[in-house]
């Protein structure tokens, strides 16, 4: 198990503070932690009253400046908010953590299909140039599809209700199916479902398709060609 995902706030505090001092796992890792710390309010039972004492004993302990780790802090804010588009584009260390205080300010401005490629194949600052200085996008119809706490229009009607009473995991997984079949509706695609038994496994699938489905389109872009 990795450190963030933990249910003790002791093991997620080593952790980040470890990672910090060796290194050791990613600016992604720490940022994860961070963000679950603050998250559930865990900074509590480690004896600090908010996130901010939290932060700057860790500081004060690494010689770290505070503007690092609220930073690092953003990251995994913008990880969890958007986890399900990077992990659908294979998001990771390599592509430089430091860019995502900036997605979403990007997507505001421009077609996520447009900022998801650049978030991928722009440097840091070319990606923060492109935040900062692109235009916002024209008012215009409604979204083909608007998720809205429990419920979901598409083309304006209210299309899917998802019971508040399910329980936490099967409400995860629900929206996590709905959000699948709208996205694969807006980009005219199909949806393949695959049963998987573990958390784990459905780290090493996603990985293996990725490459899959990467290797597929290479190979049908060069018959074109």
């Amino acid at each position: 198990m990795r450190f963030w995902e933990s249910l003790n706030p002791a093991v997620i505090d080593r952790g980040v503070r470890k990672a910090i001092v060796d290194m050791q796992l990613s600016v992604l890792s720490i940022s994860l932690g961070l963000y679950k710390i603050k998250n559930e309010k865990l900074f509590i039972k480690l004896g600090f009253k908010n996130i901010t004492l939290y932060i700057e004993n860790v500081c004060q302990e690494n010689k770290i400046g505070r503007s690092t780790l609220f930073n690092w802090l953003k990251i995994g804010e913008t990880y969890n908010k958007y986890h399900e588009e990077l992990e659908n584009i294979g998001f990771s260390d390599l592509d430089a953590p430091t860019k995502l205080p900036y997605l979403e300010r990007a997507l505001k401005k421009c077609a996520k299909d447009q900022v998801l490629f650049n978030l991928m194949n722009m440097s840091l600052r070319e990606f923060s140039d492109f935040a900062k200085t692109s235009q916002e996008v024209p008012a215009s119809e409604a979204p083909l599809w608007e998720e809205k706490g429990f419920v979901y229009d598409y083309q304006g009607k209210r299309a899917v209700i998802i019971n508040s009473d399910l329980g936490d995991n099967v409400i995860k997984m629900m929206k996590a199916a709905t959000r699948l079949g709208f996205r694969a509706l807006e980009r005219n695609g199909h949806v393949v479902a695959v049963h998987l038994d573990n958390a784990d496994e459905v780290r090493r699938f996603r990985k293996i398709a990725r490459r899959a489905r990467r290797k597929m389109r290479e190979k049908i872009n060069s018959s074109y060609n």
